[in-house]
């Protein structure tokens, strides 16, 4: 008897042995195939993002190197046509399935290269003027464009590249109507925040941990900003207290940071503030240490208890 035939014996008797079906042996040959398959797509993937920090490299010490030389019309070429060149790209590698996740880094860098491009275009062809009205303009097209494209592809790095430019949309006409710094930041944020509440109910809740780490600390920076030296400072922790709830109706871990740190920054802000200058301020800082140690566990307890779950 050849190897080859013991061999196939003893898996026999071992099938045999331990009751295995054979839909069990080829879930299991699958599963291992699967394992190779998703282990050479992240490989690729890294590949790919390599290839897009060496693009981007290459391409800025290239533009660097020739740009005072350029006319008008060569920067634009150079910079918006590159990103269109790149979009393009993008498009026909995200249509075929197997290059799907390799064309994430090209949408990133033709992004970059295409606002970066158009304005380029509004500063060399322009009159002067405001150039919020240019970062509007431009952001407006970015944001229609990625979204559109993201409904054919259904990438989320496209729906990210969006979520960027709506931000800097909603930043850019805040400022120009007259609401800036802190008013800005608090309303910008708690609209990112809003939307990663609506995304979070999706199938593209992975996508939210960033966006509300960027909608908690701006929204939270922002209402601080607005509250402190006023007699309604004190509201700021039904603020902290809000984050600590939305934390776990979402189930987040970055949204349940953000809500600690503001409560820790509160806190510290109003120790400070009021008590600095008494001679209770050594026991002022012993209590508020304790009260972070409560916070911690605080944390610790509604990251076990809710959050834990959604791993």
């Amino acid at each position: 008897m050849s190897e080859k035939a013991k061999a196939i014996e003893d898996i026999l008797a071992l099938i045999k042995r331990h009751d295995i079906s054979v839909d069990e042996i080829s879930g299991a040959i699958e599963g291992q195939a699967g394992e190779e398959e998703n282990s050479l797509t992240g490989s690729g993937r890294i590949f790919a993002y390599i290839g897009g920090v060496f693009i981007l490299c290459g391409l800025g010490f290239f533009i660097e190197s020739f740009w005072d030389s350029m006319n008008a019309a060569a920067r634009i070429i150079l910079y918006l046509g590159s990103g269109v060149v790149m979009f393009i790209v993008a498009q026909v590698l995200a249509s075929q399935s197997h290059y799907l996740r390799t064309s994430m880094p090209l949408f990133i860098l033709a992004a970059v290269f295409q606002s970066g491009g158009m304005m380029v275009a509004f500063d060399e062809l322009g009159t002067g003027g405001d150039v919020r009205n240019a970062i509007i303009a431009v952001s407006l097209v970015m944001l229609l464009q990625n979204l559109l494209v993201f409904y054919v592809y259904r990438l989320g790095v496209l729906l990210t590249i969006a979520v960027v430019f709506g931000l800097a949309l909603v930043v850019d006409v805040l400022e120009i109507i007259g609401i800036d710094g802190e008013w800005n930041a608090a309303i910008a944020g708690s609209l990112v925040l809003g939307f990663s509440y609506v995304i979070n109910s999706t199938s593209w809740r992975q996508l939210t941990p960033g966006w509300f780490f960027i909608g908690g600390a701006m929204a939270g920076g922002g209402f601080f900003g607005v509250l402190e030296d006023t007699s309604f400072h004190l509201l700021y922790i039904g603020l902290s207290a809000g984050l600590f709830y939305l934390s776990i109706l979402v189930r987040s871990r970055t949204l349940l940071f953000v809500a600690t740190c503001t409560m820790i920054g509160y806190l510290s802000y109003f120790t400070s503030e009021y008590f600095a200058d008494s001679i209770g301020w050594p026991i002022s800082l012993i209590i508020i240490g304790i009260i972070l140690i409560g916070f911690s566990m605080l944390a610790l307890n509604i990251n076990r208890k809710y959050l834990q779950a959604r791993q």
